[in-house]
């Protein structure tokens, strides 16, 4: 039996989004696994879980949150649970889980596997918790068989920190959604260019960047439209926001959305403005479908862009600079085409489901292999 551990279930990210990518590289039966998280039974990923009949155990403890008592019920729960079913691996994901799993797993001598999807210290300002995390990082890194990093930005990062990893490997996430093309329609003046943003309306996404760049460019262009695909606790603030900028009309917020391989083959360009990542899947997901991509230069974000050639890259925040990237696609239409053939060139090239496959496949028979 495989586990594979995520910490929340109020959400569908891309590290869910992984997951299911992991179960499909290595083509297991749906008796060969169980995802292990946090939450209750009415959380979206359950939710999607049920669905898609892959079994599940909660464990009702596990909160993103630091909380003493909480986490040592959720050690108490791995640990009697990894008793009773002894898992052949234990395969974990997110930052409060990769820590409260490792521990367990280590305790009891299971094989287990550490997926980075960007450092836990990474995601706070608060000097006091990133004091924690990294210490607790250079602990707990060599805990696992293997530690898997998604960028070379999080391997830069540890040597900066000095969190000396000894067995490790970079693997790029990617996306297994079939492709089939994007949809041929010709740019005009008169067709609105439809951009899009796919991520969750929380604070680590910067979506008021987005509409504050999109705002000082209504005025001089008509020809846009913009969605947001993605639920989450800003919705309502942001909702405002784009009356406050006089841009309601040219926004749409689609919440959750399951097609997006529908949505991706209906847009122009892809945008995604975050304060950290890991190594974003959905711009994967964008590159994938031939979409010119604008992205913030945070963590390993930047890796998926060659700027200036099949897209754009901006610093963090600066909706000045991001307006003057959106600006350059309003202004020559015909290059996204141009763009659109180099954002799927490198994705094929570099980032394809095969050569991920490839990847996970020799990770876990070398975990598995050394048992």
């Amino acid at each position: 039996m495989i586990i594979f551990a995520v910490t929340r279930s109020d959400t569908i990210g891309g590290v869910h989004t992984h997951i299911f990518d992991l179960i499909k590289s290595l083509n297991l039966s749906v008796d060969e696994y169980k995802v292990l998280v946090g939450g209750n039974d009415e959380n979206i990923f359950i939710q999607r879980l049920n669905e898609l009949g892959i079994n599940y155990i909660l464990c009702p403890y596990l909160k993103r949150e630091i909380s003493l008592i909480d986490d040592l019920k959720t050690l108490k729960f791995l640990i009697n649970y990894f008793l009773r079913i002894r898992p052949s691996l234990v395969w974990t994901h997110s930052s409060k889980a990769g820590i409260l799993v490792r521990l367990s797993t280590f305790f009891l001598r299971i094989p287990s596997i550490f997926t980075i999807h960007g450092w836990s210290f990474s995601s706070t300002r608060n000097f006091i918790l990133r004091f924690i995390y990294i210490n607790l990082e250079r602990m707990l890194i060599n805990t696992s068989n293997l530690n898997i990093l998604v960028s070379e930005y999080d391997y830069l990062l540890a040597k900066k920190f000095k969190i000396r990893i000894k067995n490790y490997r970079i693997i790029h996430n990617s996306s297994s959604i079939k492709l089939e093309g994007k949809n041929s329609q010709n740019i005009s003046v008169n067709k609105p260019l439809r951009f899009v943003m796919v991520a969750r309306l929380d604070k680590q996404k910067d979506h008021e960047c987005v509409l504050k760049a999109f705002s000082l460019l209504a005025k001089k262009y008509k020809n846009w439209k913009l969605s947001f695909a993605g639920e989450g606790p800003l919705k309502n603030k942001l909702i405002g926001l784009t009356n406050k900028l006089g841009i309601y009309e040219k926004v749409e917020f689609l919440g959750h959305v399951k097609n997006i391989k529908n949505l991706l083959q209906n847009s122009d360009i892809f945008v995604l403005a975050s304060h950290w990542e890991g190594f974003p899947m959905t711009t994967i997901e964008a590159l994938s479908f031939g979409l010119p991509v604008i992205i913030s230069d945070v963590c390993g974000s930047k890796e998926a862009v060659i700027d200036e050639i099949n897209g754009f890259i901006f610093q963090e925040g600066n909706f000045l600079e991001l307006a003057n990237k959106i600006e350059f696609f309003l202004k020559n239409p015909k290059q996204i085409e141009k763009k659109s053939m180099l954002s799927l060139r490198i994705y094929k090239n570099i980032f394809a489901f095969n050569i991920f496959k490839e990847k996970i496949q020799q990770a876990f028979n070398s975990v598995m292999s050394s048992k």
